[in-house]
């Protein structure tokens, strides 16, 4: 029941703090969160890699979901899965202690640091920032807390007996397969926890490839990505239809350029950045508890600590050197494998202030005033729990998003600005992606065509959207200007045409209306 009541105040808090309709949440976590929505209810992809598996819960949920805008029903969704987070990792703290530290395995020593540890977790800002609005990141967790559960089943069946593992490796591999198909970044996990399960089936490969095939269910998902790109929306992307199309939609090919350059300052720039983050989302006595805690769990585990250890370093690495406006975000899995951690650093505080001789005279006259001798660790741990939590207290005013929809109000007051039917270039995701939203959401008939120039230099854009809002086949165009003027001509006398970037705004004859500027004529050539 304890881990049901976790899950039950997780949920009171993340709900009172969660958006009540469209918000990008706190630090723009749900920047994408116009976008998710809107490909959901439109049956569109997504930003590469497409996300089938998170999509399709989306739209399921707002489909059943009674109460609230679709903005709100996706908030929720978010909230549910963090609920559902923090219930599990409290019950895998709870296996992965008594698997390291079976003298541990009821005691209250172990439940309070389990609980600290789901503490830790869920009041880390960047974990509570993305778990109130529509983000694949709380679905991202849940898996990597029920990946983590079913090797902790491993490690214990093969500690007590050498028969048996193939059930759990099953498992791990079955839902390896659905985490891949919401969040392609999950391998950071996979990987390590499969090299272990091969050194255990080093002498039947075939066995292992075998159970290994279980993936495959889940990644069945990403045949919904050409499904879905034979009759695209303006606001699809890629085009997944071909081979090639559903490797780059894979790959993610438009976020090559986020890269960080192979040169010793920027990689130097990079790292500094990480652990500056590291710093800011954790509070220096919780990473000096999750720095004791490896060492116990190298000295208990050397499976669990190898693995947990890689797995940090891959996701790190993967927000550190993919430099994407909100990279931070890709390090939410370590900060459960931290809080984790965490748990076996005050469990041995705990421990050790329990057995610490010096302080046996104190305990024998608590033990007469309080009936236990309990009290020293007890309030160490309380002390602790205050240094570590009363910052998140501190900070619900800017966590709590829940009267912020800003994208929503940006969204109409483009839409606004534009006349029935025209075409709208916008560049930043600002403007995309809320736009995209009111206009083919939250209103109940199109008003016009929000198209997005950073999309203008793909061919599949052309044919998905550009043709569509101009309603004739415009040959394709690479340079971004002519491309403009182009669509402009092709689109003179029956749509009206803005932009709103200044720059490009001085290139073209234009007038001012509302928050954008209405194209009056072609290129200005000196």
């Amino acid at each position: 029941m304890f881990p049901l009541a976790i899950g039950l105040g997780c949920f009171i808090v993340y709900f009172i703090s969660m958006p009540k309709t469209l918000s990008w949440g706190l630090n723009d976590y749900g920047i994408d969160s116009p976008e998710f929505l809107t490909a959901a209810m439109l049956s569109s992809n997504p930003h590469p890699p497409g996300y089938p598996l998170y999509s399709l819960i989306l739209r399921g949920f707002i489909e059943v979901a009674p109460i609230g805008d679709i903005a709100f029903r996706g908030n929720l969704l978010s909230v549910l899965f963090g609920s559902f987070t923090a219930s599990l990792l409290y019950v895998l703290i709870i296996q992965s202690i008594k698997l390291c530290r079976d003298e541990f395995s009821d005691s209250w020593q172990t439940n309070s640091a389990a609980l600290f540890g789901v503490m830790v977790f869920v009041s880390c800002p960047l974990v509570w920032g993305t778990s109130v609005v529509t983000e694949v990141y709380a679905l991202n967790s849940f898996f990597c807390v029920v990946l983590l559960l079913f090797f902790i089943n491993i490690l214990k069946t093969k500690k007590q007996t050498s028969e048996g593992i193939s059930h759990y490796a099953r498992g791990f591999f079955l839902i390896s397969g659905f985490a891949m198909a919401n969040h392609l970044t999950v391998l950071a996990i996979i990987l390590p926890i499969s090299g272990y399960i091969l050194l255990i089936y080093r002498r039947n490969l075939l066995g292992f490839v075998l159970i290994a095939f279980l993936s495959i269910p889940g990644l069945l998902f990403y045949i919904y990505l050409p499904i879905r790109a034979i009759d695209p929306h303006p606001t699809s992307w890629g085009d997944a239809r071909t081979i090639e199309g559903l490797f780059w939609m894979l790959r993610g090919g438009p976020y090559g350029a986020y890269l960080v350059p192979g040169t010793q300052d920027a990689i130097s720039d990079r790292v500094i950045w990480g652990l500056n983050t590291l710093y800011a989302i954790l509070n220096p006595l919780a990473l000096a508890f999750v720095a004791s805690g490896f060492f116990i769990v190298w000295e208990r585990s050397k499976a669990l600590f190898f693995v947990a250890l890689i797995s940090v370093c891959l996701f790190s690495s993967y927000a550190i050197f993919y430099r994407t406006i909100d990279a931070e975000v890709n390090i939410l899995p370590s900060v459960l494998i931290f809080a984790i951690m965490s748990s076996f650093g005050m469990l041995y505080l705990i421990t050790s202030l329990m057995a610490w001789e010096l302080v046996s005279g104190v305990k024998n006259r608590l033990r007469g005033l309080f009936g236990s001798s309990q009290i020293i660790p007890a309030t160490i741990l309380a002390i602790s729990c205050l240094v570590i939590f009363t910052p998140a207290t501190w900070q619900f005013s800017e966590i709590s998003r829940a009267n912020n929809n800003d994208p929503l109000i940006r969204g109409r007051e483009l839409l606004k600005s534009s006349s029935q039917g025209g075409i709208i270039f916008l560049t930043q995701e600002h403007d995309v992606f809320p736009t995209w939203y009111v206009n083919y959401v939250d209103f109940s008939n199109p008003h016009a065509v929000p198209l997005a120039i950073p999309l203008l230099q793909y061919k599949w854009y052309w044919e998905n959207a550009v043709q569509k809002a101009a309603g004739v086949a415009i040959p394709f165009e690479s340079d971004l200007l002519t491309a403009i003027e182009k669509i402009y001509k092709y689109s003179s006398g029956s749509k009206d045409v803005f932009v709103i970037d200044a720059s490009i705004r001085d290139q073209f004859q234009t007038k001012e209306t509302g928050k954008l500027y209405q194209i009056t004529g072609t290129l200005i050539r000196n």
